[in-house]
């Protein structure tokens, strides 16, 4: 194994989900790191929720984060699919569980595990430029101040600046045809049909796609993606009131008998209806250059549909940080970083692409999916198969092989 005789420093732009675990991850390996996020404080939306698959919970047990996210959040055993009519259509796979939490609650533990052992944020910087140099990285913020580091890694999301920097040919994230946003009712009234408790449910309306997945106290968290043709502009969507929204979406599911009305009309409008325009990043040519790298939504930016975004984030931060752990040269690390997170990141990207294709479905080939998706899931969505989403799991502590090392 190589070792660096000078200890690292980093500079991590982003202050998100994959910010803050490559900070906790360099840490472990000796590698000292500074997140820089660029807002002056940290937003949170409530009722905006993910879960983090089995994959990305073993990265957290890995950053001795996981207990701490389990307090914030609950353990969803199960997912099951069912029609606009509320037929159970099947189960997505046995493996397919994982710890549901509000994003901002996932990222929020990150951040306070990174502070509590050490590790130093700064808000309100912006990146406007960023220029390599012998000894390292330049980085210039818009608040006019500069700082200096061996590194600089780009956690800065599907619209990274990071990105551009790197390769200023880089692609721009593309519309995926879906509008996101979603919720958190507080039930005054019980459903007509409980849901089952540990299971995240999801169903084909005639219009929109919906998730729902009941909390252990009682609430449910709730999102739905919603076709649209044509990509709306950010100012179009924040002109409409969320009491508009909500009316908008009673009446897109106003014909689905699953309880979506039910759970938007108990939902306040402080608890969600904040819209999300969904992109997909669909090939990143370059992840790296001299002492730039990307990690999470800046390089693979996948759809909400294949559930990976943070699971995929929290594998780079532990991927980059055994890379950089042992070799002195820092781009031939992140040069194997890319060799090895590549080919996995791609095969989730192209999984996540197909589960959005169904979601923009018309009416027609709804009707054909709901007759043939119980024999789909019986036939692919099985532990053998899933193995290699589900039960990937990154050794820190193992060091990467002599013959990656060596691979030109």
């Amino acid at each position: 194994m190589m070792t660096s005789k000078k200890k690292k420093k980093a500079l991590i732009v982003g202050g998100g989900v994959a910010g803050p675990a490559t900070a906790l991850a360099l840490q472990r390996v000796g590698i000292e790191a500074t997140v820089c996020e660029a807002e002056d404080q940290f937003t949170r939306y409530r009722g905006s929720f993910l879960v983090v698959a089995r994959n990305g919970v073993n990265a957290l047990r890995t950053l001795d984060a996981f207990e701490p996210a389990l307090a914030r959040g609950f353990w969803v055993a199960h997912m099951e699919l069912r029609s606009g009519s509320g037929r159970r259509l099947g189960e997505l796979g046995a493996n397919s569980g994982g710890l549901a939490i509000e994003r901002g609650e996932l990222a929020a533990t990150l951040r306070n595990e990174a502070i509590r052992r050490g590790i130093t944020f700064q808000t309100g910087k912006r990146l406007l430029d960023a220029q390599s140099t012998p000894q390292g990285v330049t980085v210039q913020f818009a608040d006019g101040t500069t700082e200096r580091s061996d590194l600089l890694i780009g956690a800065d999301g599907i619209h990274s600046r990071v990105r551009t920097l790197i390769d200023p040919q880089a692609p721009a994230p593309q519309f995926t045809g879906l509008v996101g946003t979603g919720g958190l009712a507080r039930l005054a009234q019980p459903l007509p049909i409980p849901p089952p408790p540990e299971t995240f449910l999801f169903a084909f309306g005639r219009r929109a796609f919906f998730g729902w997945i009941p909390a252990p106290s009682g609430e449910i968290y709730w999102f739905t993606n919603m076709p649209q043709a044509r990509e709306p502009k950010r100012q179009e969507l924040a002109a409409i009131s969320r009491e508009d929204r909500r009316q908008q979406l009673l009446s897109l599911f106003a014909d689905d008998t699953f309880p979506a009305c039910d759970l938007i009309r108990q939902t306040a409008a402080s608890d969600g209806f904040q819209p999300t325009i969904l992109h997909i990043l669909r090939h990143v040519p370059v992840w790296h250059r001299h002492t730039m790298v990307l990690v999470g939504d800046a390089v693979h930016g996948t759809t909400t549909s294949s559930g990976q975004g943070a699971s995929l984030a929290l594998e780079d931060s532990l991927e980059l940080a055994r890379c950089l752990r042992d070799t002195s040269d820092v781009q031939q690390a992140f040069s194997v970083y890319e060799q090895l997170r590549r080919p996995r990141v791609e095969r989730v990207a192209s999984m996540g692409r197909r589960g959005t294709q169904a979601k923009v479905a018309g009416p027609l080939l709804r009707r054909f999916q709901d007759l043939v998706m119980p024999l789909a899931l019986k036939l692919f969505l099985h532990p053998e198969k899933e193995s290699w989403l589900y039960d990937y799991q990154i050794d820190l502590n193992e060091p990467v092989s002599c013959e990656i090392l060596t691979t030109p």
